[in-house]
């Protein structure tokens, strides 16, 4: 992108009225433009306040539209479009940095499914955590628009970062105590 507003492509479509408040509140500045059902009039009216501060787009539209820009009915009669948040690499120098908060670490190997990924945000915004560390894999869902939905706003209240495992486990194992689940009956190897 060479100055201007991001492609489409680049955007998130951000459904339901939990995650669009969530991001008005955390950064307006990186929506686009809203969609919105007629129903959903009070809930966003402080939402195109300031979309018409800044000139950006906002407009009432039917469902069958609402639908056809979020990819879903589940849109929750509306959606914002918006420059998605950085999702940062991991270094080893951010370990020190964490550790001296005192907060926990959670980190997702190979959560495929969107949806999934979006609940475990949720989750881990309500319980305090502000940061998730998702694996560097192919199999790895990433933020995107079904996650966010599902999210309910969580991905506004969490950190995320992405790294190559099992070496950035390997070095988090040198300041966090590493917990871990899995499916199967496969053990664990010995470290």
């Amino acid at each position: 992108m060479r100055g201007g507003r991001p492609h489409e492509r680049q955007m998130l479509r951000i459904s339901g009225l939990a995650a669009v408040q969530a991001v008005f509140e955390r950064d307006p500045g990186r929506v686009e433009r809203l969609l919105f059902e007629d129903r959903m009039m009070g809930e966003v009216a402080r939402f195109c306040r300031i979309l018409a501060a800044e000139r950006k787009p906002y407009r009432q539209v039917d469902k069958a539209e609402l639908a056809r820009v979020s990819g879903t009915v589940l849109h929750g009669g509306v959606v914002a479009v918006a420059r998605p948040r950085q999702v940062t690499d991991f270094a080893p120098e951010m370990t020190q940095r964490w550790v001296r908060d005192g907060k926990p670490l959670l980190v997702l190997d190979r959560v495929g499914n969107p949806h999934n990924l979006g609940a475990i945000v949720r989750s881990a915004a309500f319980f305090g955590l502000d940061r998730v560390l998702l694996a560097d894999h192919p199999e790895q869902a990433m933020p995107s628009d079904a996650s966010y939905r599902v999210a309910e706003g969580g991905f506004e209240h969490v950190d995320v970062f992405r790294a190559p495992l099992p070496s950035a486990l390997d070095q988090l194992r040198q300041a966090y105590r590493v917990v871990g689940t899995a499916l199967g009956r496969r053990a664990a190897p010995d470290r």
